[in-house]
Formats: structure tokens, sequence, C-alpha cells
């Protein structure tokens, strides 16, 4: 549905999920509109651990 938020940005930006939101230690990279380029948002990047981690929970 457009224009509808599931979850603020503001909870995800820059973050990783490991049971909770958490800040992303390996950084982060930009999302982008393949269409126009437009940057729609960021997201973290996981370390090797973090991995484990999220795909273990």
């Amino acid at each position: 549905m457009p224009g509808t938020t599931l979850i603020a940005e503001a909870t995800w930006r820059d973050k990783i999920f490991l049971g909770t939101w958490t800040t992303a230690l390996n950084g982060s990279f930009e999302v982008t509109d393949k269409a126009t380029g437009a940057v729609l948002s960021q997201l973290g990047m996981a370390t090797p651990a973090g991995f484990r981690t999220a795909s273990s929970a």
C-alpha cells in the first residue's frame, strides 16, 4: 500500500536485526531505486558474527 508505514524508518535505518534492531558495527550502505537512482534509505551491514547471530534467532 503506497504511503503506508509499517515500522518507522528511524527504528531500522543504519541497523541490522539481531532479535532487536541493533546499530550495525560494520557500517551501512545506501539502498537506491534502480530506475531513478534516488536514495531510498540506508541499511546496516552485518559482520560475520552478526550474521551468525541473526541466522540462529
